[in-house]
């Protein structure tokens, strides 16, 4: 499947791959298609064992030892207080050199596309730039004339860790 026997594909290549594979970007409910890769689970199992386990100890970077896996919708309950861990819509686990092995027999369970998006926004840093500009310029930067903006004020900040929240639905 994915990455066997070469190497690990770059965060570029990778979305470059995720981006030509995914049609149904947004969308909660997805039509079963079979000859889709969107919906096939082995294509999003490869790319989350690729990118998020076997990627992650040779590219040697400092990342975050958790790896979240979301449950498919049809486990999910709603509304009951029998077992609250048994009704979160997702799951977490430390990392492991094996993706199987980090997860064992919950794999059956797991919703591989919305683990790899989840995994995505949890795993990325982001340069978040904050620019005050006058109205005429960013009208100018909108038209496409390619002027950078020149702003009055301007704020970058690395953002590493996060609070994420979310809801599945």
């Amino acid at each position: 499947m994915l990455g066997e026997g070469g190497q690990t594909p770059s965060r570029s290549e990778l979305l470059c791959m995720v981006k030509k594979n995914s049609k149904m970007l947004g969308k909660t409910i997805v039509e079963d298609e079979r000859s889709d890769v969107e919906t096939d689970p082995r294509f999003w199992h490869g790319v989350m064992d690729v990118y998020f386990i076997r990627g992650r100890e040779s590219r040697g970077r400092q990342e975050d030892d958790l790896v979240f896996f979301v449950k498919k919708l049809h486990l999910q309950k709603h509304g009951s207080n029998e077992d609250e861990s048994a009704n979160t819509p997702y799951f977490v686990r430390r990392w492991a050199p094996k993706l199987d092995d980090l997860i064992g027999a919950s794999a059956s369970d797991v919703d591989w596309r919305r683990s790899f998006y989840l995994n995505l926004i949890a795993q990325t840093s982001f340069s978040v730039t904050v620019a005050i500009c006058s109205q005429q310029v960013l009208q100018n930067y909108q038209t496409g004339k390619d002027r950078p903006l020149s702003p009055i004020y301007k704020a970058s900040r690395q953002i590493k860790n996060f609070l994420l929240v979310f809801i599945l639905l």
